[in-house]
Protein backbone atom coordinates (compact mmCIF):
# COMPACT_ATOMS: atom_id res chain seq x y z
CA UNK A 1 0.00 0.00 0.00
CA UNK A 2 1.52 3.33 -1.10
CA UNK A 3 1.80 5.98 1.65
CA UNK A 4 0.08 9.30 1.00
CA UNK A 5 3.25 11.09 2.03
CA UNK A 6 6.89 9.95 2.42
CA UNK A 7 6.54 8.78 6.03
CA UNK A 8 9.60 6.54 5.95
CA UNK A 9 11.82 9.44 4.91
CA UNK A 10 11.06 11.37 8.09
CA UNK A 11 13.33 11.29 11.16
CA UNK A 12 12.39 8.62 13.68
CA UNK A 13 10.98 11.07 16.22
CA UNK A 14 8.74 12.54 13.53
CA UNK A 15 7.60 9.06 12.46
CA UNK A 16 6.69 8.26 16.06
CA UNK A 17 4.56 11.41 16.28
CA UNK A 18 2.68 10.37 13.15
CA UNK A 19 2.20 6.84 14.50
CA UNK A 20 0.73 8.20 17.73
CA UNK A 21 -2.16 9.62 15.72
CA UNK A 22 -2.99 6.36 13.94
CA UNK A 23 -5.68 3.88 14.93
CA UNK A 24 -4.46 0.38 15.87
CA UNK A 25 -5.66 -1.15 12.59
CA UNK A 26 -3.40 1.19 10.62
CA UNK A 27 -0.59 0.64 13.10
CA UNK A 28 -0.90 -3.08 12.40
CA UNK A 29 -0.83 -2.48 8.66
CA UNK A 30 2.21 -0.22 8.78
CA UNK A 31 4.05 -2.50 11.23
CA UNK A 32 4.28 -5.01 8.38
CA UNK A 33 6.35 -2.63 6.24
CA UNK A 34 9.73 -3.21 7.89
CA UNK A 35 11.37 -4.28 11.13
CA UNK A 36 12.23 -0.63 11.81
CA UNK A 37 8.58 0.44 11.65
CA UNK A 38 7.54 -2.61 13.66
CA UNK A 39 9.98 -1.56 16.38
CA UNK A 40 8.67 2.02 16.35
CA UNK A 41 5.06 0.85 16.62
CA UNK A 42 6.02 -1.43 19.51
CA UNK A 43 7.75 1.51 21.22
CA UNK A 44 4.34 3.22 21.55
CA UNK A 45 3.53 0.58 24.21
CA UNK A 46 -0.13 0.27 23.24
CA UNK A 47 -1.27 -2.59 25.42
CA UNK A 48 -3.88 -5.18 24.54
CA UNK A 49 -6.40 -5.89 27.30
CA UNK A 50 -7.77 -9.08 25.75
CA UNK A 51 -7.56 -11.23 22.63
CA UNK A 52 -10.52 -13.34 21.54
CA UNK A 53 -10.51 -16.05 18.88
CA UNK A 54 -14.05 -16.75 17.67
CA UNK A 55 -14.45 -19.82 15.49
CA UNK A 56 -17.46 -20.68 13.36
CA UNK A 57 -17.36 -21.02 9.56
CA UNK A 58 -14.39 -18.64 9.69
CA UNK A 59 -11.90 -17.49 12.32
CA UNK A 60 -12.34 -13.99 13.75
CA UNK A 61 -9.57 -12.49 15.84
CA UNK A 62 -10.75 -9.68 18.13
CA UNK A 63 -8.02 -7.57 19.69
CA UNK A 64 -9.09 -5.14 22.42
CA UNK A 65 -6.75 -2.14 22.79
CA UNK A 66 -8.20 0.39 25.21
CA UNK A 67 -11.60 1.35 23.79
CA UNK A 68 -10.57 0.27 20.28
CA UNK A 69 -11.48 -3.08 18.73
CA UNK A 70 -9.09 -4.41 16.10
CA UNK A 71 -10.80 -7.20 14.16
CA UNK A 72 -9.17 -9.59 11.71
CA UNK A 73 -10.95 -12.32 9.74
CA UNK A 74 -9.23 -15.45 8.46
CA UNK A 75 -10.43 -18.19 6.09
CA UNK A 76 -13.61 -16.29 5.22
CA UNK A 77 -13.38 -17.64 1.66
CA UNK A 78 -14.41 -21.08 2.88
CA UNK A 79 -17.93 -21.63 1.61
CA UNK A 80 -18.92 -24.13 4.26
CA UNK A 81 -17.75 -25.81 7.42
CA UNK A 82 -16.22 -28.78 5.59
CA UNK A 83 -13.84 -26.50 3.68
CA UNK A 84 -12.67 -24.87 6.89
CA UNK A 85 -12.06 -28.25 8.48
CA UNK A 86 -9.56 -29.06 5.73
CA UNK A 87 -7.61 -25.82 6.20
CA UNK A 88 -3.95 -26.20 7.20
CA UNK A 89 -3.38 -23.35 9.66
CA UNK A 90 0.39 -23.81 9.39
CA UNK A 91 0.27 -22.44 5.82
CA UNK A 92 0.38 -18.71 4.97
CA UNK A 93 -2.94 -16.86 5.13
CA UNK A 94 -3.97 -13.26 4.56
CA UNK A 95 -5.98 -11.27 7.09
CA UNK A 96 -9.08 -9.27 6.23
CA UNK A 97 -9.69 -6.05 8.18
CA UNK A 98 -13.47 -5.50 8.00
CA UNK A 99 -13.38 -1.95 9.39
CA UNK A 100 -10.92 -0.93 6.67
CA UNK A 101 -12.35 -3.25 4.01
CA UNK A 102 -8.88 -4.40 3.06
CA UNK A 103 -6.90 -7.63 3.02
CA UNK A 104 -3.30 -7.67 4.26
CA UNK A 105 -0.37 -10.08 4.33
CA UNK A 106 3.20 -9.82 5.53
CA UNK A 107 6.03 -9.98 3.01
CA UNK A 108 7.25 -13.02 4.97
CA UNK A 109 3.89 -14.77 4.43
CA UNK A 110 2.39 -15.19 7.91
CA UNK A 111 0.38 -18.22 8.90
CA UNK A 112 -2.25 -17.89 11.63
CA UNK A 113 0.22 -18.41 14.49
CA UNK A 114 2.59 -15.86 12.94
CA UNK A 115 -0.24 -13.30 12.90
CA UNK A 116 -0.91 -14.00 16.56
CA UNK A 117 2.75 -13.63 17.50
CA UNK A 118 3.16 -10.43 15.49
CA UNK A 119 0.11 -8.79 17.06
CA UNK A 120 1.12 -9.84 20.57
CA UNK A 121 4.61 -8.41 20.02
CA UNK A 122 3.52 -5.13 18.45
CA UNK A 123 0.85 -4.48 21.08
CA UNK A 124 2.71 -5.84 24.12
CA UNK A 125 0.53 -8.81 25.05
CA UNK A 126 1.79 -11.96 26.75
CA UNK A 127 -1.38 -13.59 28.10
CA UNK A 128 -3.16 -16.53 26.45
CA UNK A 129 -6.06 -15.69 24.12
CA UNK A 130 -9.67 -16.46 24.98
CA UNK A 131 -11.15 -18.94 22.54
CA UNK A 132 -14.82 -19.43 21.70
CA UNK A 133 -16.22 -22.22 19.54
CA UNK A 134 -19.56 -23.01 18.04
CA UNK A 135 -20.58 -26.57 18.84
CA UNK A 136 -20.23 -27.75 15.26
CA UNK A 137 -16.59 -26.66 15.06
CA UNK A 138 -15.21 -29.52 17.13
CA UNK A 139 -12.65 -30.64 14.54
CA UNK A 140 -11.26 -27.11 14.15
CA UNK A 141 -11.14 -26.94 17.92
CA UNK A 142 -8.95 -30.03 17.95
CA UNK A 143 -6.58 -28.46 15.41
CA UNK A 144 -6.19 -25.17 17.24
CA UNK A 145 -5.73 -26.54 20.74
CA UNK A 146 -2.61 -28.31 19.51
CA UNK A 147 -1.01 -25.13 18.15
CA UNK A 148 -0.81 -22.68 21.06
CA UNK A 149 1.86 -22.36 23.72
CA UNK A 150 -0.69 -20.74 26.03
CA UNK A 151 -4.43 -21.20 25.85
CA UNK A 152 -7.54 -19.94 27.62
CA UNK A 153 -10.51 -22.15 26.80
CA UNK A 154 -13.94 -20.62 27.36
CA UNK A 155 -16.24 -23.38 26.15
CA UNK A 156 -17.42 -26.78 27.33
CA UNK A 157 -14.69 -29.41 27.01
CA UNK A 158 -14.43 -33.16 27.40
CA UNK A 159 -11.67 -35.35 28.79
CA UNK A 160 -10.61 -36.08 25.20
CA UNK A 161 -10.24 -32.33 24.59
CA UNK A 162 -8.04 -32.01 27.67
CA UNK A 163 -5.82 -34.85 26.51
CA UNK A 164 -5.42 -33.23 23.07
CA UNK A 165 -4.06 -29.96 24.44
CA UNK A 166 -0.43 -29.53 23.45
CA UNK A 167 0.04 -26.26 25.32
CA UNK A 168 2.40 -25.38 28.14
CA UNK A 169 -0.17 -23.27 29.98
CA UNK A 170 -3.94 -23.76 29.87
CA UNK A 171 -6.81 -22.01 31.62
CA UNK A 172 -10.30 -23.50 31.53
CA UNK A 173 -13.18 -21.21 32.48
CA UNK A 174 -16.01 -23.75 32.34
CA UNK A 175 -16.23 -26.00 35.44
CA UNK A 176 -15.85 -29.77 35.15
CA UNK A 177 -16.81 -32.75 37.28
CA UNK A 178 -14.80 -34.54 39.93
CA UNK A 179 -14.66 -37.61 37.68
CA UNK A 180 -13.24 -35.71 34.68
CA UNK A 181 -10.49 -34.10 36.75
CA UNK A 182 -9.63 -37.41 38.39
CA UNK A 183 -9.42 -39.15 35.01
CA UNK A 184 -7.20 -36.43 33.57
CA UNK A 185 -4.72 -36.67 36.46
CA UNK A 186 -4.52 -40.45 36.02
CA UNK A 187 -3.79 -39.98 32.30
CA UNK A 188 -1.11 -37.39 33.11
CA UNK A 189 0.54 -39.80 35.54
CA UNK A 190 0.66 -42.39 32.76
CA UNK A 191 2.36 -39.91 30.41
CA UNK A 192 -0.18 -37.67 28.66
CA UNK A 193 0.21 -33.90 28.03
CA UNK A 194 3.99 -33.94 28.34
CA UNK A 195 4.34 -30.23 27.46
CA UNK A 196 1.92 -29.09 30.15
CA UNK A 197 3.46 -26.85 32.81
CA UNK A 198 0.45 -25.07 34.29
CA UNK A 199 -3.30 -25.68 34.22
CA UNK A 200 -6.08 -23.78 35.97
CA UNK A 201 -9.66 -25.01 36.19
CA UNK A 202 -12.64 -25.30 38.52
CA UNK A 203 -14.61 -28.27 39.80
CA UNK A 204 -18.20 -28.20 40.97
CA UNK A 205 -18.55 -29.73 44.42
CA UNK A 206 -21.04 -32.54 44.87
CA UNK A 207 -22.54 -33.02 48.32
CA UNK A 208 -20.10 -32.72 51.20
CA UNK A 209 -17.11 -34.17 49.36
CA UNK A 210 -13.79 -32.76 50.58
CA UNK A 211 -10.80 -31.84 48.43
CA UNK A 212 -8.90 -35.08 48.94
CA UNK A 213 -11.72 -37.21 47.55
CA UNK A 214 -11.14 -35.62 44.16
CA UNK A 215 -7.83 -37.51 44.15
CA UNK A 216 -9.45 -40.90 44.70
CA UNK A 217 -7.21 -43.69 43.42
CA UNK A 218 -4.26 -41.33 42.92
CA UNK A 219 -1.08 -41.70 44.94
CA UNK A 220 -0.23 -38.33 46.42
CA UNK A 221 1.82 -36.87 49.24
CA UNK A 222 1.78 -33.72 51.28
CA UNK A 223 4.33 -30.94 50.80
CA UNK A 224 6.53 -29.37 53.44
CA UNK A 225 6.08 -25.79 54.59
CA UNK A 226 8.96 -24.39 52.52
CA UNK A 227 7.66 -26.01 49.33
CA UNK A 228 4.18 -24.63 49.96
CA UNK A 229 5.57 -21.15 50.50
CA UNK A 230 7.53 -21.32 47.24
CA UNK A 231 4.50 -22.45 45.23
CA UNK A 232 2.30 -19.75 46.77
CA UNK A 233 4.92 -17.07 46.18
CA UNK A 234 5.77 -18.02 42.60
CA UNK A 235 2.16 -18.46 41.45
CA UNK A 236 0.49 -15.90 43.74
CA UNK A 237 -1.75 -18.45 45.41
CA UNK A 238 -3.16 -18.12 48.93
CA UNK A 239 -4.32 -21.70 49.53
CA UNK A 240 -2.66 -23.91 52.11
CA UNK A 241 -3.94 -27.06 50.40
CA UNK A 242 -0.99 -28.22 48.28
CA UNK A 243 -0.37 -31.88 47.45
CA UNK A 244 2.27 -33.46 45.27
CA UNK A 245 1.95 -36.25 42.71
CA UNK A 246 4.50 -37.92 40.48
CA UNK A 247 4.34 -39.16 36.90
CA UNK A 248 5.72 -42.56 35.95
CA UNK A 249 8.77 -40.92 34.35
CA UNK A 250 9.59 -39.25 37.68
CA UNK A 251 8.25 -35.77 36.86
CA UNK A 252 6.58 -34.16 39.88
CA UNK A 253 3.61 -31.81 39.99
CA UNK A 254 1.61 -30.09 42.68
CA UNK A 255 -2.15 -29.67 42.88
CA UNK A 256 -3.32 -26.55 44.69
CA UNK A 257 -6.99 -26.34 45.63
CA UNK A 258 -8.93 -23.35 46.93
CA UNK A 259 -12.49 -23.95 48.07
CA UNK A 260 -15.16 -21.27 47.71
CA UNK A 261 -18.82 -22.08 48.35
CA UNK A 262 -19.72 -24.91 45.94
CA UNK A 263 -16.65 -24.65 43.70
CA UNK A 264 -13.08 -25.90 43.99
CA UNK A 265 -10.51 -23.76 42.17
CA UNK A 266 -7.64 -25.96 41.07
CA UNK A 267 -4.11 -25.14 39.95
CA UNK A 268 -2.06 -27.98 38.48
CA UNK A 269 1.63 -27.03 38.37
CA UNK A 270 4.39 -29.23 36.96
CA UNK A 271 7.72 -28.94 38.77
CA UNK A 272 10.86 -28.83 36.62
Amino acid sequence: MEPTFPLLRLPENAIVQVLKNMDPDWLLIISLVSNKIKHLVTSLVLRISNVEICISDMIILKVHIGTFLLALIFYANSNDQNELLSVDITLPVSAYLPFENTRIQSSSQFNFSDWMNHIKTVFCFSKPPSVYFREETHQIQQILIQNFKMFKFSGVYSLDDMLLFNSEKVRFTHPISQKQFNQFIKHWIRGSNIRLQYMALSIVKTGSVNSEEYLNGIKWMGTNLDAKKEVRRKHRIDSDYVVQIKRKDGTSAVIVIESLQNVLYVRFIVLY
